[in-house]
């Protein structure tokens, strides 16, 4: 499109839009995986050129979501040396949790490298197949942290009042508290009663 409406613009600013352009360098990271002859491999290249290999980890993700994938796997403590079929249910974990960052859309393709030279893409089928295992998974996450919410929950009340009861216990009740004197009465000496009966008879 700038090809064919640069003719509108002005000579100067086409040849300064045209050498920014050619020295953009946009910060692209990417991720290179496959076999050899010695086993599985993944490196990671920034956006400077540099770059990381990602054999020990045994994962590495990038884009918006990266951090969130890459969360996931670290949680899961992933290695390289589980299993394919608990790697392969941690990737799309993975995904999933990626899609939280914004930007991340809910289709998800997968490849498998199984072979060297043989890389193969889940069907449309496996994926719905992953998708449902890992909703229940989510569903027995969500039920089991509902009852420890509700668990923590129970657990404060009865606290709250145990530690009610204690105070309670503690107090004194009105029974076993002595009564000040009433000042407004004044007992009677005993002379003066005894005055009085004397007088009486």
């Amino acid at each position: 499109e700038f090809l064919k409406q640069q003719s509108a613009f002005s000579p100067a600013w086409v040849a300064r839009m045209t050498q920014s352009l050619l020295e953009y360098a946009p910060a692209v990271h990417t991720i290179v995986a496959g076999m050899d002859d010695t086993g599985p491999h993944i490196y990671m290249v920034d956006g400077d050129g540099a770059v990381t290999c990602g054999d020990m980890m045994g994962f590495a993700t990038n884009g918006t979501g990266g951090d969130h994938a890459s969360s996931e796997f670290q949680v899961s403590k992933h290695s390289p040396h589980k299993l394919f079929p608990e790697t392969l249910l941690l990737a799309y974990r993975a995904k999933k949790r990626a899609e939280s960052a914004p930007g991340v859309g809910v289709a998800t393709e997968m490849f498998v490298i199984r072979e060297l030279g043989k890389p193969l893409l889940l069907s449309a089928e496996e994926i719905a197949a992953l998708d449902a295992i890992h909703q229940q998974t989510v569903k027995e996450i969500d039920d089991a942290r509902a009852r420890a919410n509700q668990a923590v929950q129970d657990y404060i009340v009865e606290a709250v009042s145990r530690a009610a009861r204690q105070q309670q216990d503690s107090t004194p009740s009105p029974s076993s508290v002595p009564e000040p004197p009433n000042p407004e009465v004044k007992p009677v000496p005993k002379v003066v009663v005894l005055w009085a009966w004397l007088y009486r008879g």
